[in-house]
Order: structure tokens, then sequence, then C-alpha cells
């Protein structure tokens, strides 16, 4: 029978502080896992954790080769401990091995540096691998159920094998060989440097960590150009693989960590500690309202009171120790029930709480065994749990009071930063002030939480907490203060966007929105995808083994471009955007002359310098300013359209004068031949009528001729007969002329008519001809004020956007001197406030989330563990041999350095030359 230890030995301890985690993934029989440390754990709990785990690895692996084609083999994180008690862990190592189609991952804990060689946990999950994919081969070769029959098999021997390796390293079997200095040891040539800041989330248990990068520097390496242009082949250029090194490995053994973390509380505490949070709470039930420090006071009473009860439920487990009965388990339980009931009329909760978890306990220890027990076998046990229970008792003190003054600073702080809040000038800064506010009350809390959780406060008073927090809030405007900006540049666009947005119609509101949008989406995945794409392994290291001959400052470009715009044809973005990137590279190029390595060196500084510009601050105004020139230039095609028009309008207005000059002669002669036909229909009618008076007269004469005649006289009013024949003679030739005049006249009226329908037929036609022209001008006049509106309406999009340049540009400078603003007032605004105060309320109130803050901070033994990648092991993909190291330096404080390299140089090339 296992015995428990009250107060195990230093080895003991350091044993506690290794834990070994193993998962195994098969495509025939599935997932396994298995974890070996200070507390047992179910292999259904292990299967899951290790799932959870391989699923982080499996982010990681996707996100670093897609971009560069490697895989993570190894990484060592050292675990710093904030708090300088207890015996944890200094070292967590992650391996993944493989082999053919199935995969593991080995996680070992390491309680000193060096107790684990990092090449030996390869070779070791490459070997188990291996072993298990005979077993596998084995159990199906032997007709096993794969999915049931095979899977118990491969459960029971991934146990088995997570015990040896537990064994063996808590027995240093697996010490490390090699010195610190793993750069010589495998031939690591360093060719990248990437530095950064990276902060500490002190909010989350365990800690987290945070890198961003801020530069990255290509190494220049001593070894032939030829060995240089391959050994280029092998570099790591994506800024998002460089990403993924620096920040996102440092998540993942966080994350790691927390996983683990949730095995690792001591059950009998995690019990005790629940008793003790609920006693306290029904101790304040009906307490009036009250100050935290009255907590405080009554929290000492009430650790007495507890103290008493566990020295007097350690007195009752002893007189069931000390009985001398042999039973089983459940008689002995029921007897321990007895033994608390005697010499009070009702248990006291805690004591009963106590005792439930104690049988709880020895259930968990004992509840298999059909057998029966003496009394006496249980005093390991009973001493056991008094020792943590103990232990308990003092996690409940030393965290209530860093409870409190956690959530009272904090209370204090939320009461400076809203009331200098409501004091702020309302104006354009304002919810600038209040984002800055937003954030720095997440970090200030963060500072707060650390502070206490980590270091503790015994003993503190409202006085004391009302200065700590002023002296916490300066301290972190200090640190919070020397970021450039509150916000991203996307953000501080869409804020931009949303101000000139309210004072436009629909039309303009769309047009910035999808502007906008655009922009963003530039920013956040074409910029970066394509900065990304072009240095990744598959395009540009591809490129310089296949073109060795193009790498010239003259060629290289227009080379490069050729090779990658066709796979562009889809993605006009993108297209567009690197015609863009590498024509501004070869301006660059011009008259210099680098040599292939050099050339290579400058192009992804190029790149990535580009990339910058693209996400930057500035970003979000370059790009206005090119929609702004493009709608200059769809003005100016507009205006051209305008020109073209007029000069149209000009041919055609010429043409207008033309017709209405021939309209108006045409008509002038109509009038003319109109006027002459008027006269020669109206002469025939005089003319008639002289004809007529004529031939009256001729009557008038043949009767005088017939009178002489009757009158057989010579002569009648003295002229003859004859005379009067000559009169009328000439009277008929006369009569006969004016016949012909009017016979004339009737021609020359008709050949007028002819002459007059045929000028009214050609002004007819000209007049159609002319009103055709007019439509023709009006039809210009209208396509002139089409194009004007459209210039007018892009005139007012175009003023739209140089308001969003404006406001965005004022809240750039907002955004920066917000810090400042803030820095320099919150000091003199503290100084001139009121004094701070809690206000009472009824104490539970106070309580509120003490027990999780318990568990998460101070039950689970790894909380206050940082987590910080160290050294960083990949291989490529297709050519295992191939192999990279990274090493992670903190030398200067909040500063990140990170030192990446692979041994091509060794293993395929010539160093120097």
């Amino acid at each position: 029978m296992a015995r428990r230890e009250a107060a195990p030995s230093t080895a003991e301890a350091l044993k506690k502080a290794v834990v070994s985690v193993f998962g195994h993934t098969s495509n025939s029989t599935g997932s396994f896992g298995s974890l070996v440390g200070p507390e047992s754990v179910s292999l259904a709990r292990a299967k899951m954790l290790a799932s959870n785990i391989g699923q982080l690895i499996h982010k990681l692996n996707h996100l670093i080769g897609e971009e560069s084609g490697v895989e993570l083999r190894a990484v060592e994180f050292e675990l710093s401990r904030m708090v300088k008690v207890g015996t944890l862990p200094e070292v967590l190592l992650l391996t993944v091995g493989s082999y053919d189609e199935n995969s593991n991952f080995l996680v070992i804990l390491e309680q000193e540096k060096g107790l684990v060689d990092v090449f030996r946990s390869i070779e070791l999950a490459d070997e188990l691998n291996r072993k298990l994919s005979d077993i596998e081969e084995a159990c199906s070769v032997s007709d096993l159920n794969m999915k049931s029959e095979g899977a118990s098999v491969m459960e029971k021997y991934v146990d088995r094998f997570t015990k040896r390796v537990h064994g063996e390293v808590t027995q240093k079997k697996y010490r490390e060989k090699y010195g610190r200095d793993f750069i010589r040891h495998l031939g690591i040539d360093i060719d990248t440097v990437v530095t950064g800041d990276f902060e500490i989330d002190y909010s989350l248990r365990p800690p987290g960590f945070m890198a961003t990068i801020d530069n990255v520097n290509i190494q220049d390496i001593v070894a032939s150009e030829e060995a240089l242009l391959e050994h280029l082949q092998s570099m790591i250029f994506t800024n998002t693989s460089l990403k993924t090194l620096t920040s996102d490995v440092g998540a993942l053994g966080r994350e790691i960590l927390s996983l683990i973390n949730d095995y690792t509380i001591e059950i009998v505490e995690k019990n005790v500690v629940e008793a003790l949070v609920e006693a306290f709470k029904k101790r304040l039930a009906n307490a009036s309202d009250q100050e935290p420090q009255w907590l405080l006071e009554e929290e000492k009473e009430f650790l007495i009171n507890c103290s008493e009860i566990l020295n007097n439920f350690e007195d009752k487990g002893n007189t069931l120790i000390q009985c001398g009965i042999k039973s089983k388990l459940d008689g002995h339980l029921k007897g321990f029930e007895k033994i608390i009931a005697e010499d009070s009329a009702e248990v006291n909760p805690l004591m009963g709480s106590l005792a439930n978890s104690f049988q709880e306990y020895l259930l968990l220890e004992y509840g298999e065994q059909d057998r029966e027990f003496w009394a006496w076998e249980f005093r390991g046990d009973l001493a056991y749990f008094m020792a943590h229970s103990r232990r308990a008792l003092g996690v409940f003190d030393h965290a209530l009071s860093a409870f409190l003054a956690t959530k009272c600073e904090k209370e204090l702080a939320e009461q400076i930063l809203e009331s200098f809040f409501e004091n702020l000038k309302k104006d354009e800064q304002t919810e600038l002030m209040r984002k800055y506010i937003d954030q720095f009350k997440i970090l200030l809390e963060n500072e707060i939480e650390g502070k206490y959780a980590l270091v503790g406060s015994m003993g503190w008073s409202v006085d004391n907490l009302r200065e700590s927090v002023k002296s916490d809030i300066i301290n972190t405007a200090v640190k919070f203060g020397d970021r450039n900006s509150i916000m991203t540049p996307t953000k501080l666009l869409e804020i931009a966007v949303k101000n000139v947005m309210e004072k436009l119609g629909p039309d303009e509101q769309a047009f910035l929105k999808n502007t906008s949008e655009y922009i963003i989406n530039r920013m956040t995945e074409i910029v970066p995808g394509l900065a990304d794409y072009i240095l990744s392994y598959d395009v540009l290291p591809k490129f310089i083994k296949k073109s060795q001959d193009k790498l010239t400052s003259e060629d290289f470009a227009d080379a490069f471009s050729g090779y990658i715009e066709p796979e562009f044809e889809e993605f006009p973005q993108w297209k567009e955007l690197a015609h863009e990137w590498i024509s501004g590279f070869k301006e660059e190029m011009e008259e210099k002359t680098l040599t292939p390595f050099k050339l290579i060196k400058s192009f992804v500084n190029f790149i990535s310098d580009r990339r910058g510009k693209g996400i930057g601050e500035y970003a979000p105004l370059n790009n206005l300013r090119n929609v702004v020139q493009g709608i200059l230039y769809e003005i100016q095609q507009w205006n051209n359209k305008i020109e073209e028009v007029r000069n149209r309008m000009y041919g055609v207005e010429q043409q207008v004068k033309v017709v209405k000059s021939e309209i108006d002669a045409k008509a002038s002669i109509k009038t003319k031949i109109e006027d002459e036909v008027r006269l020669k229909r109206e002469t025939p009618l005089r003319l008639r009528e002289e004809v007529e008076a004529k031939k009256l007269l001729i009557e008038k004469i043949e009767t005088e001729i017939q009178r002489l005649r009757d009158l057989k006289a010579a002569v009648v009013g003295g002229r003859s007969e004859n005379e009067l024949k000559i009169q009328t003679d000439n009277i008929r030739s006369s009569i006969d002329k004016l016949n012909t005049e009017i016979q004339k006249m009737a021609t020359d009226v008709k050949m007028l008519e002819n002459q007059l329908a045929q000028i009214n037929e050609e002004i007819t036609g000209l007049q159609s001809a002319y009103n055709q022209l007019l439509n023709d001008l009006r039809s210009l006049e209208n396509e002139i004020n089409e194009y004007s509106s459209e210039i007018a309406r892009l005139e007012i999009l175009m003023e739209a956007i140089n308001a969003v340049m404006a406001t965005y540009s004022n809240l750039l400078n907002l955004s920066k001197d917000t810090s400042k603003l803030f820095k320099t007032e919150i000091s003199s605004f503290m100084n001139s406030m009121s004094i701070l105060d809690i206000k009472s309320r009824p104490p539970t109130i106070f309580l509120e989330g003490l027990f999780d803050y318990l568990e998460y901070t101070y039950l689970k033994a790894f909380s206050s563990l940082l987590t910080r990648p160290t050294r960083l092991y990949l291989r490529n993909k297709d050519d295992p041999s191939l192999e990279y190291l990274a090493i992670y330096d903190y030398a200067t404080p909040g500063r990140i350095r990170l030192s990446i390299g692979n041994n091509w140089l060794k293993t395929h090339g010539k160093t120097g030359e």
C-alpha cells in the first residue's frame, strides 16, 4: 500500500517539479496521450490534454511550414518563477517526432536546466514513434480490430513509454551532453537577426508572453558567392514566419504550460480552500456594510478559529487511527463520522467539510481495494491531509489579503481614471482619450494584478493603496506612453471615415465605405500576403535556383517580374502591387552593381520595407492619396471628353450658321419670285380688262361701220368706213398683242411657280438639316451637362476623401499626443482631486470571485511561471538534414533578440573563401 508523507524530502520535491506528457497520433488507431506528474491523471484526461497540445503544435507547424517549408522539431522554454517559493520546474522542453505517417510529441518539465539533452529527446521521440509503428503493425497482422483492440494496446504502450521517459528523466539519464555553444556544435550559420519588444500579461495564469517585431536584419556570412546563393535558398524570409517564431512560439509554450497547469491542483488543498471560502462567507453573511480592512480584522479571528478546528479535526483523526479497529474502508468512514459528531449537538460546517474532504480523499486512494484495513494504516494519509489543509489555510490568508488589495486598488484606479476623463475638455481628442484610458486601464490592472498576486500583500490599508495606486498610474503611464499610437492605422481610418460619413449623402457614404474596406483589405491582406508570397520558400528561393544567370542589378527585376506575374492573373490587385514594388526595386538598382548575395539581401530588405510602409501609420494616407489621384485622373478624362464635345459643338455651330445663311438666301429668292408671280398674276387681269374694253370698242366701231353702211354714207362723225376698219384692225392687233402677253405671262407664272416649288423644297430640306443640327447641339449640351455632373460628383467624392485624409492626419497626431497629454496632466490631476475612498458594502460583495482567484493564482502549481522560449529547432520538410536553430535573448529589459540560422553551409556548401 502506498503511504503518503506529510513533508516530502528535497529529492521528492524535485521529482514533483518534473512532468512528462507524451502524445501519439496514428492514421490507423487515432490519438493517444499520457501524463506523469505530481498528481495522478486518468488516461481519458491525459488523452484530452495530449490532443489539445497536438492541436497547438499542428497550428504552429502550419504557420511556419506553409511560408518557409520547415517544421518544428524541438523548442526549449525557460520557466521564470515570479514567486520565489516552492520547488518548480525551470525548463519546458517540447519535442516533436515523426515516422512514416505517424507523429508524436514529448513535453518534459525539467526541475533544472540541462536535465534533458534536446538532441537525445529528439532521438527518443523518433525512437518511440518507430516502436509504436512496429506495435501498430503487429496489431494489424494479428487481425485485431484497430479502432478498438488495437487502440487499447496502443494506449497501454503510450502510457508505458511515458512512465519510462518520466522515470529516466528523473534519474537524469538524458542529461545534456554538450556545452551551451549549440551554434558551433550544429555548424549553424546565423543569417537573420530579429529584434523587438515583449510584454508580460500578468492577468493570465501562467503569465502571458507577447512579443512584437520592429527590425529584421540579414547577416553577412563568409562563404563563396556560389555557396551564399545556395544558402539564400534555405533562409526564412517571410514576416509571417518570423512573427510566428518571435511571438507565437512563446504563446505556444504558455498555452502548453497552462494546459498542464490545470492538472496540477492538489485536490486536498482545493477542497479545503473551497470549504474555507464558504465558511468565511457564512460568517459574514449577516454583517452590515463594512470597509475592506474590516474583513482583514475579521479574518484574523476566523483563522484562529479555523486553526482550532483543524487541530480538533486532527485530534479526531488520531482517535480514528488509534482505535485499533480493523474493518473495510466503509466501516472506517462510518466510524469517523461518529467521531466527528461526538461532543457536539451540531457539527461545525467547516469541520463537516473537512470530514467530507478527508473521506473523499480516502475513497480516492483506497476505494477500489476490497479488503480490511487497520485504522493505523491511515496515519500517513492523515498527516498528508493535515499538512495540505494547513497549507490551504496559509494560502487562504495570503490570497485574501492580495485579493482585497487587488480589488480595492483597481477600484481606486477606476475612480481616478473616470474622474480624469470626465474633467477633460470635450473635443476631437475625447474619443481617443477614452480608448487610451480603456487600454491603459488594461495594462494598469495587469500591473496591479501581478504586483499583489505574485509578490503578495500581507498588510495594507486604504491609505497605503491611495498612494500606491497613484504611483502605479504614474509608472504605468511612463511604460504605456512610449507607444507611438494607441490604435492601429486601420482602426484610426475607420474612425476617420465614420466621422466624415455622418455629413454625407447615401451615395458618398457608400463610396467611402467601399474605399475604406478596400484600403483595410489592402493593408491587412494584400500587402502582407504579397510580401510573404514573394519571400516564401516556394517563390524567391526557387527563382534563385532557376535563374542564377539573372541575379544581376540590371536583369533581376525584369526576370523576377516575369517569373511571378503569370501567377497573379486571377489576382489583379496582387499583380498591380507586385509590379509597383518590383519596378521600384528596379529603379533603386539603377547604376548599382551588387553581388548576387547582396542583391537578394537588398531585395529582401526592400520587400520588407515596402511591407512595413504598406501597413504602417502613413499607409492609409498614401492609399487615400492614390484614390484622390485616381479621381483626378477620372475628372481629367471627363474634361477631355467635354473638350472633345465642345470641339464637335463648334463644328455643328458653324454648320448651323452656313445652313441658316442658305435658308435666308433661299427665303429671299423665294420672296422675289413670289412678288414676281404676284405681279405676273395681276398684270393679265389688267390686260384682260383692256382686251375686253378694246373688244367693246371694236363692237362700237363695227356698229358705226354698220350704221354707215345702212346710211350709205361716206363719213359718219367725220370718219370714213376705211378709217374705222383701220382702227378696228389696229385694235384687234392690239388685242392679239395683249393676248400674246397674257399667254406669255401665264407661261412665266408657271415657270416661276416651278421655281418656287423647287425653292420651297430646298428650304424644307435646309430647315430639316437646320433642326437636326439644333438637336445635335442640344444633345451635345446635354452630354456636357452629364459629364459636368459626373465631374461634380467626383469632386464631392474627392472632397470627402480629402476630409478623411485631414481627419485621419489629425487623429494620428492626436493619437500620438494623447499619451503625452495623459502623462502631463494625470499627476497634477491626482494631486488636486479629492480624497479617494472605498465605499462600504456588504462584506460578501468584496469576496465575489475569491475562490476562482485562489484557484488560478495559488492552487495551480505553475500559475506563477513565466514561459519564454530560449532555443528552437526546426528542419526542412523536404530535406531532413537541413536543420535550423533559433536562439532567443532577453539581455535588454523589455527587448527580445532572435538569432536564426541553419546548417546548410556545413552539410551542403563550403564556408569561407
